[in-house]
């Protein structure tokens, strides 16, 4: 971590109450009935609006048909009309050929006129004009003689019935007119039969007709509208009941089923209501259930977190740490330290045969046992005897326990242990540089179930300056590579505890984690992790016993043990790199937002009590803050790297990589709250908060990737002391 004197929480994050109670969840309104009524409140049938657009079809349709008759029937009777006026012509023209050529073609022609005006009163000219274009027969009499002029307007067709040769047809707004050459025997051209109607005689036949396809088009229009109202109707109608029981459904209701006597679509939408109905039945029973085994399985979890060891212990030279991952939820590993008679400790590692929740409450089982048992046991054997005796008539056939316990005595720097078929201690030298494995025999616990008395042999096992014993369960020895399956193995645990060697139990625990989880490659464990190292470590500094790892951040600050616990810390930020989620940042103010919204994001977070994840996203953003303001120096050109692995049970590592300037944890202290001026400050607590909420801290500078900072957080061991409490209130 860069920076010299921490920022102020407040100035960025706001700083939170930590008096007072987590702000309440907001809590979703369900939906009441009379909301449903609501929401349903100008909706519109289907059926009527199927109806309606039905009967404006039928109509369109009907007036459309209706349009396109108008128009063919017009043109045909103009085409009938026209024909028929050119026939007269030529009638007349053909008739007057003889009469013309007498000395008084009147008396032929004008009974013929008058013949015709009587038939056929539409007809408004009938003139016979001979060469010279005088008049020789017309309606009036008086027009005989004179000179033939032409109805103004007339103008002629382009297009009509086929007209002979000589012959025209003309046209008025008021007038159809048809001429006709009148020629003799031998084609002399004697004159011209004019012939002319009324257009209005056209209109009235076209009312005629209208009036008669409108009666039609109306019938059909009523006809078809109620037919499209009663289909419509009789279709949809089983829609009302469809949405009734979507409206029970949503409501709540998934016992009664729709009935609906329907063979279209819309019976099959009903039963396919009807299964989704029962289907979500199922899925809510099963959701209810779900929930119940998961607050049971959270609570197991609980309880055996509880059962654990919240942080290392010190006795003496010695320090203990463990760590434990369950491979589900709760699993069936077990590991505790605690204090005996006379200053000594027991040490208890046990692996039950089956994770789970079944493996849980077997190890909540031999917890209570040896609370009950364990100083009224002077040896390891006699309590791994009595143990066996009472765990035979308790578990189920095909249950057992492996287990190692020892009793450490921190005075004369040796320990003592017995074996329940567990795995083999591994000892490591510090003057040597040799690794050494010690067994004890005995059958695992509950294994003979009284057939044959269980004995259990005993081990000594002597440590000096630097030495460390690991204890371990068997999903660190047999855990799976990523491929082919292969086996860790004794020699690879060895191995990579040894390089470790004389740097502290924390950092071996660290480089065993680390090699396992490289073994693994990414895969899940196949069974629950536990490891326990005890270090011989002189130098340690006198805590109390249960004190939490970097707790002030001063032991972290030691010289050659930060370079040793350096290549471990390396080597999780590398496995974080490859399997943890990833944020890249610039060196400027804008990069608190950013941290926060990409922290608010973590699934892990999002599960942890509103007050906790609060103080985990303080802590975070006032690393970063210190990296930007401090070690980049606010130049937004320079950018680092924020990364978190998570470890399961919401808890994991926070890793910080920059190439900034660097400092000494030794330039830091932690503020001591009962001084009245220290309280007053109201600013700089925040590296107190990070090591606070953070179960350890780490820094190293210039490292090969830059300067890493480490941030690993277990929500089971945050705490926040009552002088923070205080100073905030």
């Amino acid at each position: 971590m860069s920076g010299a004197p921490a920022r102020d929480p407040a100035r960025d994050a706001g700083a939170p109450d930590f008096t007072t109670a987590p702000p309440a969840l907001a809590v979703v309104p369900r939906s009441t009935p009379a909301a449903a009524s609501a929401a349903t409140r100008g909706v519109w049938s289907i059926r009527w609006i199927v109806a309606v657009a039905m009967m404006l079809l039928t109509a369109a349709a009907v007036v459309g048909v209706g349009a396109v008759g108008e128009r063919n029937t017009r043109r045909v009777l103009v085409a009938e009309f026209e024909s028929r006026l050119i026939l007269q012509a030529r009638n007349l023209a053909m008739v007057a050929s003889d009469a013309l050529l007498t000395e008084v073609p009147e008396w032929t022609l004008l009974p013929i006129i008058k013949e015709i005006q009587e038939r056929q009163p539409e007809i408004a000219i009938i003139d016979i004009v001979d060469g010279a274009g005088m008049v020789r027969a017309n309606f009036d009499v008086r027009r005989i003689g004179a000179r033939f002029e032409s109805p103004p307007g007339l103008h002629l067709e382009p297009a009509g019935p086929a007209l002979a040769r000589g012959e025209t047809l003309s046209a008025s707004p008021e007038l159809l007119v048809v001429s006709a050459p009148i020629v003799d025997a031998q084609a002399h051209t004697l004159g011209t039969a004019w012939v002319g109607l009324r257009r209005s005689a056209i209109e009235r036949r076209l009312d005629q007709a209208r009036r008669q396809q409108a009666m039609a088009l109306a019938v059909f229009l009523i006809i078809g509208c109620g037919i499209a109202v009663w289909l419509s109707s009789a279709l949809l109608r089983p829609v009302a009941a469809l949405r009734a029981g979507l409206e029970r459904i949503g409501r709540g209701d998934l016992d009664t089923p729709l009935t609906m006597r329907d063979r279209t679509e819309i019976g099959a939408l009903a039963g396919t209501v009807n299964r989704m109905a029962g289907e979500l039945k199922a899925a809510q029973a099963e959701l209810i259930e779900r929930e119940r085994i998961a607050h049971e399985v959270e609570l197991a979890r609980r309880i055996q977190r509880a059962l654990l060891p919240t942080g290392r212990k010190i006795a003496g030279p010695f320090v203990i740490e463990g760590e434990h991952r369950a491979a589900t939820e709760v699993g069936g590993d077990y590991f505790q330290m605690f204090d005996l008679l006379d200053g000594r400790i027991g040490i208890v590692v046990a692996d039950v045969s089956g994770k789970g929740l079944g493996g849980s409450l077997v190890t909540a089982m031999l917890h209570a046992l040896m609370q009950a048992t364990a100083t009224a046991h002077a040896s390891p054997a006699d309590l791994l005897a009595a143990l066996d005796g009472q765990l035979a008539g308790m578990l189920e056939r095909g249950t057992f326990v492996t287990m190692f316990y020892g009793i450490l005595d921190p005075g004369a720097g040796e320990m003592i242990f017995a074996s329940a078929g567990h795995n083999p201690l591994l000892v490591l030298h510090a003057e040597d540089d040799q690794v050494e494995w010690l067994r004890a025999q005995g059958p695992p616990l509950a294994a003979l179930r009284g057939r044959i008395r269980a004995r259990y042999g005993e081990a000594r096992v002597v440590a000096r300056p630097g030495d460390a014993w690991v204890q371990y369960t068997d999903g660190i020895s047999e855990a799976f590579a990523h491929g082919d399956g292969a086996i860790f193995g004794l020699d690879r645990l060895a191995a990579a505890a040894g390089r470790s060697r004389g740097s502290g139990g924390r950092a071996v625990l660290d480089a065993l984690v680390a090699a396992v989880a490289e073994w693994r490659g990414g895969d899940a464990p196949h069974d629950d992790d536990t490891l326990l190292v005890i270090s011989h470590e002189p130098a340690s500094p006198t805590a109390a016993e249960d004190g939490v790892t970097a707790a002030d951040g001063r032991d972290l600050d030691r010289g050659a043990g930060e370079s040793r616990s350096e290549a471990a810390c390396v080597a999780r930020l590398l496995r974080a790199r490859a399997h943890g989620r990833h944020l890249d940042l610039t060196a400027s103010r804008q990069s608190a937002d950013r941290v926060d919204a990409w922290l608010s994001g973590l699934p892990e977070l999002a599960a942890l009590p509103d007050r906790i994840a609060t103080l985990v996203r303080l802590a975070v953003q006032e690393v970063v803050a210190n990296v930007v303001e401090h070690a980049c120096g606010l130049d937004a050109t320079q950018r680092f790297d924020v990364w978190w692995a998570p470890e399961g049970l919401a808890g994991g590592e926070f890793f910080v990589r920059d190439r900034g300037r660097s400092f000494r944890y030794r330039d830091w202290e932690p503020s001591r709250f009962s001084d009245p001026d220290i309280r007053r400050r109201a600013r700089g607590f925040g590296l107190d908060i990070v090591h606070r909420v953070m179960r350890r801290v780490e820094y190293h500078p210039g490292t090969e990737e830059g300067n890493v900072t480490c941030l690993t957080f277990d929500p089971q061991k945050t705490a926040m002391r009552e002088e923070i409490h205080d100073h905030h209130d």
